[in-house]
């Protein structure tokens, strides 16, 4: 009977250590819970921003996204939002399972189209022109403008006039975009769609490249 006892303890001793070493799949936000991701896309590049979610979660019980900055959530898997204003938005999502909490959070940066901002300063410069102004931002006019080549201190650049001669645009050899209303004293220098800094055209080296620009139109 001691040596059939003998025998049993080491596949005893083996269970025990199989049992014990036995982990769930699942990590972090406790106990059941998978690390909570999702992926981004843009479905238009400019505000109105549209944005498609995909959540990549898994085992949760219920999701919740919120962001905060422009008013919008969802307890939809994988939601779209639309974000019609410029300005950086954290998108968060929570997942939940039997009342375990984790997030996640990922930024985005939306911008106005450039074309329509554009139009925006100028409409803005002119008395009860609300309801105008809002419809012209709305769409996307193709631009019919002729442009001119010119130097200055050896680079090279296109520009061109709009036709009130309210609005004028230089673009260098990579594509930056300075856009410098009638009047104002900053202007635009568009460096990416995502990528848009203030200038003050009073300074020395933007004010004779305008004044280049202006000589070839």
């Amino acid at each position: 009977m001691k040596t059939k006892i003998y025998y049993l303890l080491p596949a005893l001793f083996m269970l025990m250590i199989s049992s014990s070493c036995k982990k769930d799949n699942t990590v972090s936000g406790g106990p059941g819970l998978t690390i909570t991701v999702f992926s981004m896309q843009k479905i238009t590049n400019y505000a109105p921003m549209r944005i498609k979610l995909t959540n990549l979660s898994t085992t949760a019980d219920s999701y919740s996204w919120s962001i905060a900055e422009a008013g919008l959530g969802s307890t939809s898997a994988s939601p779209e939002f639309l974000i019609t204003r410029k300005g950086t938005y954290n998108i968060k999502l929570v997942s939940t399972r039997k009342g375990v909490q984790e997030s996640t959070t990922q930024q985005i940066v939306v911008q106005n189209d450039p074309a329509m901002q554009a139009m925006y300063l100028f409409s803005n410069n002119w008395k009860d022109s609300r309801s105008i102004e809002l419809e012209v931002i709305s769409i996307r006019l193709p631009s019919s403008e002729p442009t001119y080549k010119f130097n200055y201190q050896e680079r090279d650049y296109t520009c061109s006039i709009s036709r009130d001669r309210s609005r004028l645009t230089i673009v260098n050899s990579q594509s930056n975009t300075l856009v410098v209303n009638k009047g104002e004293k900053t202007a635009e220098l568009i460096i990416s769609p995502i990528h848009i800094e203030i200038i003050d055209v009073t300074k020395p080296y933007y004010f004779q490249l305008i004044k280049m620009a202006m000589t070839v139109l």
